[in-house]
């Protein structure tokens, strides 16, 4: 089977539900009681509609990380669910069944779907709510279910948008004794639109699944032949060259970062799961999800003429396109288990080939755009980024092989949680794994490997091979050693010192000689308290706004300084505070336009510095206690004497 052929075949894998359910019911009413109101009549009259108006409160929406309140993109009434009594002998099951049709609807495990009662919505004559998707609100969160109360009216249909399809539901109920209900994933675009005539009651539930089996089947067809068919592929390309050295299949739904489970995965996305973790298992490959970020900068175009310069109105940035691809990088991260757990594979690269189905993303639109002025001789840019869910797969005999294209840090880590996970025994497979490191680590003295090294430390301490421990610290740590592995040192210099002989006491001097003098250089005394609120930077962009933010920080006495910028400038200067690590916090202040960034200073880089300090004097202590001894001492004793001396400061 060829590449092209096994992706046919999981897009032949059969869709267990949809994006969205739809039904009615003539059933006995629930007993449905609103606080300050008492229980409704149905179908409801026009006088308790009125009083519920009263009670309630403007339904706001929300548009970023704000929650907005404007009628001219949503004109909808809410009443908490605190306030809101569901009862009645026949309810329990009338809403079983209702669950009962969601879950097959939309293809989950009845047996874990939880439904929340969120808010009673009242739509009035005119009411709406234009397109939109639902944040999640609760643990768990993947669906969205609304129950229409029989009321007086016409209109108000929702309609319900995923992947190119759209379905237009009629959420009227007309009958004293009927329900209409409908159901749809979070992440699927929708809207409600305008009540032609009366209202429309609404209960609105959060439907979310509870942790369970990863493998139940949310429904049971056969994919006997599927999984088969998968691991002959996988397996001949396991044995074959490697090429590529992984996959990435995107998911077809939407998925958060903090969200992405095997148990979260939604119809389709659970049905390709089940075939890719039994034909994984079959092929002794490795299997996750991961997120794929793809960045890509280029020249923006509005009706196909180039921006120039400050020719243009923040209206106009949503009009913009991207002409001239100038640079796209492609990665993954965000990376989950099989089992739940979060691996420490780091973020490693995506090559195109890599990346199924082809041409996934080629319609796809942006999850976030900005727009980068022009500076000195550079025109102004667009950039985007595409967020997307994917299953990732390789040979499990690959996988350093893999993790290391993310640098080395990342392979120490993965090797480290195999050790850990072994409860601190290191059979022979750990053993390579370790030796393996030292073939696969990088020769060149480049910083990135720094943080490895503290890590490599760490392990090789807890591994007790000494010889494996003197063989690192010759041929990394000596050679190129800058101070990250401090804290780790002596750990690994006190098993290393217990051999018989003191083998490598030429190698052990100089270690413990390097730790002591970066930390003396470092924390030799106590830091001092600030004298004022000048903030050292090196704000590297000429433009007017980033001229006066770094007058701002160099002036000894202001302590606040407000910018009223428009949205991609304010962005702008958000970046520069945050990538240079600047002693200040920054606010919106939304009023007026454009709206004004308000920056604040602070004692964040002293905060921080206290905290290394007190860290740094505990890891002189541990140097005190094995410094040295023997012929050795003597050659240790200035930087022996000058350790006490700065512990004695910090007492």
């Amino acid at each position: 089977m060829n590449k092209k052929a096994f992706e046919e075949l999981l897009q032949s894998i059969d869709r267990p539900g949809d994006f969205f359910t739809h039904g009615r019911l003539l059933v006995p009413m629930p007993v449905l009681k609103v606080d300050g109101i008492g229980v409704l009549s149905f179908p409801v009259p026009q006088g308790q509609i009125r009083a519920l108006m009263e009670v309630a409160e403007r339904a706001p929406y929300g548009k970023g990380s704000e929650t907005l309140v404007d009628t001219s993109v949503r004109d909808c009434w809410q009443i908490d669910a605190a306030r809101v009594r569901l009862g009645g002998r026949a309810w329990p099951e009338t809403f079983s069944g209702i669950l009962g049709a969601t879950a097959d609807g939309l293809g989950c495990p009845v047996e874990r779907l939880d439904a929340q009662l969120y808010k009673l919505l009242v739509y009035p004559s005119g009411g709406f709510f234009s397109s939109h998707r639902d944040t999640p609100k609760a643990d768990g969160m993947i669906a969205t279910l609304t129950i229409s109360l029989p009321t007086a009216g016409a209109g108000g249909e929702l309609i319900v948008r995923h992947r190119g399809r759209q379905t237009t539901l009629d959420m009227n109920a007309d009958e004293p004794s009927e329900l209409a209900f409908a159901a749809f994933y979070a992440d699927c675009s929708h809207e409600s639109r305008p009540v032609r005539r009366g209202h429309r009651l609404s209960l609105v539930f959060n439907l979310c699944l509870r942790p369970g089996d990863t493998e139940t089947p949310r429904l049971a067809p056969d994919y006997s032949d599927r999984i088969e068919s998968a691991a002959d592929f996988l397996i001949d390309w396991r044995d074959g060259d490697h090429s590529p050295a992984k996959y990435a299949w995107l998911l077809e739904h939407d998925y958060s970062e903090s969200g992405l489970s095997f148990e979260a995965l939604k119809n389709t996305d659970a049905a390709v799961a089940r075939v890719l973790k039994a034909a994984a298992d079959l092929a002794e490959c490795e299997l996750h999800l991961a997120m794929v970020k793809v960045r890509e900068e280029g020249i923006p175009v509005i009706d196909g003429l180039y921006v120039y310069g400050e020719d243009w109105d923040e209206m106009d940035a949503d009009r913009m396109e991207m002409d001239e691809l100038l640079d796209r990088t492609r990665s993954l991260d965000g990376w989950v288990g099989r089992d739940g757990g979060r691996p420490p594979f780091g973020r490693l690269p995506l090559l195109g080939q890599e990346l199924l189905p082809e041409g996934a993303l080629d319609d796809a639109e942006p999850d976030d755009r900005w727009l980068h002025e022009a500076t000195g001789n550079a025109n102004m840019t667009i950039e985007q980024v595409y967020r997307r869910a994917a299953f990732v797969v390789w040979p499990q005999s690959k996988t350093l092989d893999v993790i290391r294209k993310g640098g080395i840090e990342p392979a120490v880590s993965w090797v480290s949680e195999r050790f850990d996970g072994a409860g601190g025994t290191a059979g022979e497979r750990i053993g390579d794994l370790v030796d393996r490191l030292f073939e696969i680590w990088p020769s060149e003295p480049y910083v990135s490997d720094k943080n490895a090294r503290a890590k490599m430390l760490r392990l090789l301490a807890a591994f007790g091979d000494e010889n494996l421990t003197i063989r690192f610290l010759r041929e990394v740590v000596l050679r190129k050693s800058g101070g990250s592995e401090n804290e780790n040192l002596p750990a690994a210099l006190e098993q290393v010192s217990r051999q018989e002989g003191l083998r490598i006491s030429a190698a052990y001097t100089p270690l413990w000689r390097q730790a002591a003098a970066f930390l003396l250089a470092r924390s030799d005394t106590v830091p001092e308290e600030p004298r004022d609120w000048r903030i050292a930077s090196e704000i590297d962009c000429d433009c007017q706004h980033c001229a006066k933010l770094r007058a701002f920080c160099r002036n000894p006495a202001a302590r606040t300084e407000r910018f009223p910028l428009r949205k991609d400038l304010r962005k702008h200067l958000h970046r520069i505070i945050d990538a240079h690590r600047l002693d200040m916090s920054h606010v919106t202040e939304r009023r007026g336009r454009p709206y004004t960034l308000v920056c604040t200073k602070n004692r964040a880089s002293h905060r921080r510095r206290l905290t290394e300090y007190g860290k740094d004097v505990s890891w002189m202590r541990s140097l005190i206690r094995s410094a040295p001894s023997g012929e050795w001492a003597e050659v240790c004793a200035t930087e022996l004497e000058r350790l006490r001396d700065a512990v004695a400061k910090s007492e």
